[in-house]
């Protein structure tokens, strides 16, 4: 399954508040952030959901998301925090750095493809845990 760069992001309303303060207060205003343009676009257009209807299988803020490298076979796992947070984790990723970004609102099963340092790379959506729910969701469930 693969996301279409055109499938609109699912996120709640706290998390999108908290993002949007982040680059309105020059919290996200680092070189290696997105573009506040294009991040303030996708987030405008979001569909909101409330914490108790949010999907398990979907990654948000404050999600730890395990991709897979399909073609070097290795997983690398991520904790999506606003930009502030990052350094108090050690497998933390700004959710508006361009890769924390790509991360967002995806589903366990969904494949995407990135580029890193000239070179293309392909990934799988392996496993997804929640803030509110410490239950991981993965291919197997």
């Amino acid at each position: 399954m693969t996301m279409s760069k055109n499938e609109q992001l699912i996120m709640t309303e706290a998390d999108r508040e908290r993002l949007i303060h982040c680059i309105t207060s020059g919290l996200a205003l680092r070189d290696t952030e997105t573009p506040k343009g294009d991040i303030l676009k996708q987030l405008t257009t979001a569909r909101i959901t409330f914490d108790t209807d949010f999907p398990r299988n979907v990654s948000r803020l404050y999600s730890t998301i395990t991709v897979r490298d399909t073609i070097a076979r290795i997983n690398h796992t991520y904790k999506l925090l606003p930009p502030n947070e990052v350094d108090s984790d050690v497998n933390g990723i700004s959710v508006l750095s361009p890769f924390g970004f790509i991360l967002m609102g995806r589903r366990v099963g969904t494949s995407f493809s990135w580029q890193f340092n000239n070179k293309k790379k392909y990934f799988l959506v392996v496993d997804i845990v929640n803030s509110y729910s410490e239950t991981s969701v993965n291919q197997s469930q």
